[in-house]
This record gives C-alpha cells, sequence and structure tokens, in this order.
C-alpha cells in the first residue's frame, strides 16, 4: 500500500505500518468516519486535522497509552480537544498512595463492570487529572502471574520487582 511508511511502534523495528483512525459517534454507537495514515505521521496531530475536517466540535479523544506524553497532551490542550488516555503504570505522576490506605474501599468509589467491581480515585498533578482504577480480580491475576513467572525468568521477574510493582498490579489510571 502507498501509504504505508516506516514508523515507530513497541518493537522498535520501524518497519513500514500504517494508522487507522476512527471517530465514532457516541449517539449512533457506529464508526462515522475512518482514514488511513502513513506509520510515520503522529496520531494527535492527524487526530486533530481530521476533527477539523469533519467539523466536529464536541470531541472526545480515546488513545493508548503509548501516545501520552507532554507534548501530545499539550497539543490536544491547544486545540481545546477533551482526551482520555491511559498513562503507563510506572508514570512518576501516578499516586498509589490510596491504594496503601487500610480504609481505601471505604473512601473510593465504585462501579460494575462486566459482573467486577472496580474501585477508583482522582487526583490532579499541574492541572491534569488522573483516575486510577483498581480491579481486584486483575490485581490477583497478574499477580500471580508474575509470582510464577520469578523461578523460570529470573533475568526479567525478581522478588524485588515483585515487591516494586505490588501496588501497581490489577491498575489502570
Amino acid at each position: 500500500m502507498e501509504v504505508n511508511a516506516k514508523g515507530y511502534n513497541n518493537s522498535f523495528d520501524f518497519e513500514k505500518q500504517l494508522w487507522l483512525l476512527y471517530s465514532f459517534s457516541a449517539k449512533m454507537k457506529l464508526p462515522v468516519y475512518y482514514r488511513l495514515l502513513g506509520g510515520n505521521i503522529v496520531d494527535v496531530a492527524a487526530m486533530a486535522l481530521c476533527v477539523e475536517e469533519m467539523g466536529l466540535s464536541d470531541v472526545v479523544y480515546i488513545a493508548d497509552k503509548s501516545f501520552y506524553s507532554a507534548s501530545n497532551v499539550a497539543m490536544l490542550e491547544a486545540r481545546n480537544l477533551r482526551y482520555i488516555i491511559p498513562v503507563r503504570r510506572d508514570n512518576r505522576q501516578i499516586d498509589y498512595g490510596p491504594l496503601g490506605d487500610g480504609e481505601f474501599k471505604a473512601k473510593r468509589g465504585r462501579f460494575t463492570w462486566q459482573g467486577r467491581i472496580i474501585w477508583y480515585y482522582q487526583h490532579e498533578v499541574g492541572g491534569q487529572a488522573f483516575v486510577t482504577y483498581l480491579d481486584d480480580r486483575l490485581r490477583v491475576e497478574e499477580e500471580q502471574d508474575y509470582l510464577v513467572r520469578i523461578t523460570p525468568h529470573p533475568e526479567t521477574h525478581t522478588e524485588a520487582g515483585y515487591r516494586e510493582r505490588l501496588r501497581r498490579f490489577g491498575t489502570l489510571t
């Protein structure tokens, strides 16, 4: 395909790739627009151009955690676009302190998702809102998975690594 272009991916192989950008209608619950973009195009900038092209004003940009950066957030805010972008669990802006509180669940909000209770809390850093969600079932699965890997994979999974990640298991911010 002609739109393919060498771009960054998490494998650092810089193979030719493309982005598929969708816009969904919240009212219709369907995609209403799509665009193919070369793999070398920054997604946030391209999305802002697509919003202008469609003439939309009430937009919420939802991306994956690989797009969270100060420059991407600044670009979205400069265009007055609302956004939801998860951040990597090791991001220093996340406050995991509330998870260590023995009264955590008595003091926090919760909702049900797919038959599971999800706990959450919010904090701000530099005027930016961060909401951390805790899924206890996911926490147990991730904790067990890590512990099981310590013996066969000591180069990547250690007791110290387990302790370092303990509060982060089962979370999404």
